[in-house]
């Protein structure tokens, strides 16, 4: 067969246009197809056309890729370093890894989002670097001894590498040739994830947030290189396997490894299973459900885009959906999180992972405005779908307020493990708001405290959960690992709002015991119009002990101000002492009970289990039925009104002693101490008040309004209390062993029949 020279010119270019495809890698097409079929993971090609079609039109998008060129800047320039990995976290080496795929990732969304040469070259070069860098290395010299990693000390951190590596891989894919793809891909991407995976299988295969990390990044690298048996590992768990084992050096006689089944259901479906409550909590806590909720959205978009029959944002009933949702309603006013158990204070729904959530969770569940509302505050996208649409419906107006709300959540894959319980009253600009956590432990990351408060007022900490003793990433803190004071202090229960009996934290502070055991709920109610309230029991932080607490928020319109009630009834058959810490904030006003300042010299209040670290700075008594302590906080006045007897003590101490390393804050506590009790009950009140203004130093009710707080009644079935308002009286009563709502119940007190049902009512009267 003959073919005309036209003909053959034509097949010829055809031929150079191909290979030049091939070797060139434009993103206008790709080996096989028309259409590239890189990125496809979060940000895709269908996502990354419409910003590239609308930009600057929508700040929000304006604003990331700002963000990204000023982060990015310089660094296209200088000499590129890939330091043999040596140091803890917060060292050079550690750093510059951190810093080095961050680069990579923001410079390969610029590349995709304005298409300009420079970003893809310098992502092609850092991947080739690492590509060389990575064969040279065995397990990190610091590393955890249970999970160590390669380029860091942990492999959680070599997971969060990868989860940023394989989105820069993907994005600039076709700006490398064949050979260097091939290089990159069976050098670094394929052997990380087989590190992480069947390399590490205890970690992999473990219900833990670092568990989840290594199943998205592990997944997110099988969809990019078209990997099934990867993608398999992701979703359903590793298999121990003797020839890659030797990556984490496993020992098969390990007694952590007793039990284990190389084919029993493990990856990401397995954590979507047991790491969120029906509601969506998670159970190591707000902070952490924070940091989870990158690898498990990403990896969740990355399913959607790539194999939808699966039907991901369907899953568990949407747990995902509820999962963000719960997240933000477990922050503060001001979009902090709750910082309890192993928590850092200051982090907030400005955090990446939430902007990757909000976005992601918009994109797939529908238009909600009010996550447009934190969108706007937010202030970011990424470059995704969901990321335009928000960044066009912020442009739009299209935001209503997001509200917080009184909810109850509860804990474990049943929401059956005890839980939280929040209490919300008054808009968001000056909003009381009263948290009770009585969860189980939390695993690793939990804390030893059951029937904790945490109280917050016009979004300031009132009385306040100490979090973590922890500074991320600053090497001169212990390498930004926990300090030894988040064993011997934050994981303590006298540094919560809980009660201590006999100076020994719940459970001895022992984690396997811990583990066995939650609180239960004995009833929580934020329907009615002048009060809310929630009550939790706990039989076994202590043995032969029951604690029994009531919160009641009392919203009713005659008050100025609403105000929290605290009933904590403590039954025991042998005498204890017993303390019930409030770890306030703000600075001390005055104290209805006479005191002794310590002057000469502080001592520690205790000997061990975080009473070592607490100085006692003064200490009171009174021969009044009842004691007040006032402080002031942001122009605020707060008020503890407590009942007292002669064998109350109050202490006032002050966080610091023996911390030779000034690892601790300086806080300080009030301390209601009960001594040589066996059935007791501490009732008391937190009320906010009145005002000083610094500006035109007026003061306002600097007194509060609650003039007396009484017991009228109490038995072992019944408690009823009464307090003294300015303008009326208010009646509590609860019921100590029936929480049956439809229960009929009937009480005299003061020569006056009181019937109800239900395990609790109010009564306001004159």
């Amino acid at each position: 067969m003959k073919f005309s020279k036209k003909t053959v010119l034509f097949y010829l270019l055809f031929c150079l246009f191909f290979l030049s495809c091939d070797t060139n890698q434009s993103q206008n097409s790709n080996a096989g197809n028309n259409e590239p079929t890189h990125p496809n993971l979060i940000t895709t090609v269908k996502g990354i056309n419409l910003i590239k079609e609308n930009l600057g039109k929508y700040p929000l998008i304006d604003n990331a890729i700002k963000d990204m060129k000023g982060l990015v800047g310089e660094e296209l320039t200088k000499e590129k370093d890939f330091p043999i990995s040596k140091d803890p976290s917060g060292g050079y080496s550690h750093e510059k890894h951190k810093s080095n795929y961050l680069m990579m990732y923001r410079a390969a969304m610029l590349y995709q989002v304005l298409g300009e040469k420079k970003y893809g070259t310098y992502v092609k070069e850092m991947l080739l670097g690492y590509a060389d860098l990575f064969p040279k290395l065995g397990l990190h010299p610091y590393g955890k001894s249970y999970s160590p990693g390669k380029l860091f000390w942990q492999g959680l951190n070599d997971a969060a590498y990868l989860v940023h590596v394989i989105q820069a891989y993907d994005c600039v894919y076709y700006e490398l040739s064949k050979e260097e793809r091939q290089a990159v891909e069976t050098k670094l991407l394929k052997p990380l994830a087989d590190f992480l995976s069947i390399g590490s299988p205890k970690m992999f295969n473990r219900i833990h947030n670092h568990g989840i990390w290594l199943n998205a990044a592990v997944g997110m690298t099988g969809y990019v290189l078209e990997d099934k048996e990867l993608i398999k590992r992701a979703l359903y768990g590793a298999t121990i396997d003797t020839t890659l084992a030797i990556y984490q050096n496993v020992d098969y006689n390990d007694s952590s490894l007793k039990g284990f089944d190389p084919k029993r259901p493990a990856g990401y479906f397995m954590q979507l299973d047991n790491l969120f409550s029906p509601a969506g909590y998670f159970t190591e806590g707000p902070y952490y459900q924070r940091y989870s909720l990158w690898p498990f959205v990403l990896f969740g978009q990355t399913i959607q885009n790539n194999d939808p029959s699966i039907k991901i944002f369907e899953y568990r009933d949407s747990i995902l959906k509820k999962a963000v949702y719960t997240a933000f309603q477990l922050t503060n006013t001001n979009g902090d999180f709750f910082p309890f158990n192993d928590a850092l204070k200051g982090m907030s729904f400005k955090s990446p992972e939430l902007v990757l959530a909000l976005d992601v969770i918009y994109q797939n569940y529908g238009e909600d405005p009010a996550l447009i509302d934190i969108a706007a505050k937010q202030n970011t996208v990424v470059f995704s779908e969901g990321g335009f649409k928000v960044a066009k419906h912020v442009a739009e107006n299209k935001a209503k307020p997001f509200t917080w709300k009184s909810v109850n959540l509860g804990d474990g894959a049943d929401g059956k493990q005890g839980g939280v319980g929040i209490l919300r009253q008054g808009p968001s600009s000056d909003q009381l708001c009263q948290i009770m956590r009585y969860t189980s432990h939390g695993l690793a990351h939990g804390h030893y405290d059951k029937l904790t408060q945490l109280l917050y007022d016009k979004g300031n900490e009132i009385l306040q959960d100490y979090g973590a003793v922890r500074w991320v990433a600053v090497i001169q803190k212990n390498g930004g690992r926990y300090l030894p004071e988040n064993t011997t202090w934050g994981k303590q229960t006298i540094s919560h709002n809980t009660l201590v009996v006999d100076e020994k934290s719940h459970f001895n502070g022992d984690i396997d015991e811990s583990s066995k055991h939650h609180s239960d709920l004995y009833f929580y109610d934020a329907t009615k119009a002048d009060y809310q309230i929630m009550s939790a029991v706990e039989k076994n932080a202590y043995p032969g002990i029951k604690m029994h607490r009531t919160f009641v928020m009392i919203t009713d319109t005659l008050l100025v101000r609403p105000f929290v009630l605290d009933i904590f009834n403590v039954t025991s058959k042998t005498k204890h002492q017993l303390d019930l810490p409030f770890h306030y904030l703000g600075e001390i006003m005055d104290m209805s009970f006479e005191y002794e300042v310590m002057d000469a010299a502080w001592r520690p209040l205790g000997k061990a289990n975080g009473y070592q670290h607490l100085w006692l700075t003064g200490k009171g008594k009174t021969k009044e039925p009842q004691a007040k302590f006032t402080w002031l906080n942001d122009g605020r006045f707060y008020t503890i009104t407590t009942l007292s007897n002669e064998n109350t003590e109050l202490i006032l101490a002050r966080l610091g002693a023996n911390d030779p390393d000034y690892n601790l804050r300086p806080d300080p506590a009030f301390i209601i101490r009960q001594k040589d009790a066996k059935n007791h009950t501490f009732v008391s009140i937190v009320e906010p008040h009145g005002s000083k203004n610094l500006n035109t130093e007026i003061v306002t009710n600097p007194y509060g309004d609650v003039k007396k707080l009484s017991i009228v009644h109490q038995d072992k079935d019944y408690i009823a209390v009464e307090i003294l308002v300015e303008k009326e009286k208010i009646l509590v009563v609860l019921s100590l062993n029936e929480h049956d709502e439809k229960q009929s119940h009937s009480l005299t007190i003061d020569g006056k029949l009181r019937q109800w049902e239900g395990p609790y009512r109010q009564w306001f009267y004159k």
